[in-house]
């Protein structure tokens, strides 16, 4: 959480880890509460943005100052992203269940 590399090549910070914490915790209780698919959604689009975006000059700039990101981060999060969003689009949707 405090180192500002991990595993000799994703670039992190403080802020950084934080969110991915939250992020994890977030997941899980919503993942009990039945909503994994939507917040598979969300999740993936969130990756897929944060690391899109980093290739935006000027709007990667911002990201690598708030967030210390680099490529291999960027790439990690477009995948993760793509994998989350092809689970969520895959999975069943739940039927409403009928009141009876």
């Amino acid at each position: 959480m405090f180192s500002p590399v991990v595993f000799g090549v994703f670039t992190t910070n403080t802020l950084h880890a934080v969110i991915h914490i939250a992020l994890g915790v977030i997941g899980v209780w919503v993942g009990l509460k039945g909503g994994a698919r939507k917040y598979c959604l969300f999740l993936g689009v969130l990756l897929v943005a944060v690391g899109a975006l980093w290739f935006i000059p000027v709007v990667g700039s911002i990201i690598t100052s708030l967030l210390n990101v680099n490529a291999a981060v960027a790439y990690l999060n477009l995948v993760v992203g793509a994998v989350a969003l092809v689970l969520a689009l895959a999975a069943r949707r739940e039927e409403p269940r009928s009141r009876t």
